[in-house]
């Protein structure tokens, strides 16, 4: 829980107009896997709702200097298992680094 807290604060401090209220204080105990690619971390959180339908987050970071700055993506789409939500959230990720998902940028990271 205190590396949420810290990337919460992290993620306030660089400007990015984001709520993860739900999320830390969720009772599900989301899932999460962390992808090193072209020198950006990629965090891919999954969470299933009531329906049963699973769905991710998405928190691309860079490190530079000991200093972190972080920027958060939501998806809308649904998936039917955890693992496919994380594999389309890394994906999603490589994507938006390498410039390729149209309204999604990191160029401010």
């Amino acid at each position: 829980m205190r590396k949420s807290l810290w990337r919460f604060r992290t993620l306030r401090q660089s400007g990015n107009a984001i709520d993860q209220m739900d999320f830390l204080n969720s009772t599900k105990k989301p899932s999460m896997t962390i992808k090193i690619y072209k020198g950006y971390e990629i965090e891919a959180t999954a969470e299933q709702n009531e329906k049963a339908e699973w769905s991710v987050s998405v928190c691309i970071y860079f490190h530079k200097n000991g200093h972190s700055r972080g920027k958060f993506f939501k998806p809308s789409e649904k998936h039917i298992s955890q693992g496919e939500a994380i594999k389309h959230g890394l994906i999603l990720g490589q994507r938006i680094i390498d410039g390729v998902v149209e309204g999604c940028s990191i160029d401010d990271l």
